[in-house]
Formats: C-alpha cells, structure tokens, sequence
C-alpha cells in the first residue's frame, strides 16, 4: 500500500521574495489544502501450470513450482486460481529419466522446459529449458527425486531474473 499526499504551494501564486523570514512565516500560518490518495499496488499476476515427472509417474508433491512461487513471491508477485484472471501464464514440464549405477548409487536426470505467456498480447515472452540436471540416491526412484530438488532451486535461480528483465522492458 502506498499514500500520496498533495499539497498546494501557495509561494507559487504570491510575487514576494521568498527569502523573506516573515514572509516564510505568514505563508506557514495559512491552513493549505491536502489530499491523500491511497494506492493499493501489487506486481503481476501469475498462474502457473506445472506438470512434474518422476520417471512416469506424476508427482503428488510437486518441487519445481513451488520453489518458483516462493521466489515470485518474494518479489511481490501475486498468483490467480485460474489463467483467466492472470497476467502471466507460465507452463512447466519437468521430467526425470534413469542415469547409471555404480556400487549401489543410482543417478537420475532431470529435463526441465519453462515457457511464459503474456496473457494480453498472447506471445510468449520467454522460454527456456534446462537439462540433464542430476539426483544421486539408493534408487532411481529416490535419485530423480533428489534431481528434481536439485533442479527446482539452480533453475529458478537462474530464470527468474531473466524473466524479470523481459517482463521490465
């Protein structure tokens, strides 16, 4: 929330030397008229569609779109419950797939592609994919977690600020 106040400068509409100490003094005594106005402001609206895999299957907790409205909110930015009250319409697919073996450590990957949309213009304003980000664990199952967790914060890290420089030009 931000106040605006406005006051009228009657200095302006008098011909005196304002250097003048009592001149100064008399225009302080004069009841001047304000206005406050009241702002209620906020950033873009988001929503955000986040489909998350780990290894074919859905993820009921999802890693990825959390992280990113933590750090949008951060910065301000609000979220819609549908795409139709939204500014911004950003859709992520997220995707892990089994790596290699050894001695009883399993790796993952995780492939990551991120797309924005202007909701009034209807362009994609940004896009970009991150791949091959890699999960260690005791199971494929567990290393594609850990790849999704290691995924949710080096890519919102990165992209957010690119996206934030696109949306302020």
């Amino acid at each position: 929330m931000k106040i605006i106040q406005t006051e009228l400068d009657i200095s302006r509409f008098i011909n005196q030397d304002s250097t003048s100490f009592i001149y100064q003094n008399i225009l302080k005594s004069f009841p001047v008229p304000t206005t406050k106005i009241i702002l209620n402001v906020s950033g873009l609206t988001f929503y955000i569609e986040s489909n998350e895999t780990n290894l074919g299957k859905i993820l009921t907790v999802l890693h990825i779109e959390p992280e990113l409205k933590n750090q949008l909110s951060e910065k301000g930015f609000t979220f819609a419950e549908d795409k139709s009250s939204a500014d911004i319409f950003i859709t992520i697919n997220a995707r892990s797939r089994e790596g290699s073996e050894m001695f009883g450590m399993y790796t993952s990957f995780v492939d990551l592609s991120f797309s924005a949309i202007d909701m009034i213009s209807e362009e994609e304003i940004y896009k970009s994919s991150n791949n091959n980000i890699s999960g260690q664990g005791l199971s494929y199952e567990k290393a594609g977690l850990k790849a999704f967790q290691n995924t949710a914060k080096t890519s919102c890290d990165d992209m957010i600020p690119e996206l934030l420089e696109v949306l302020q030009n």
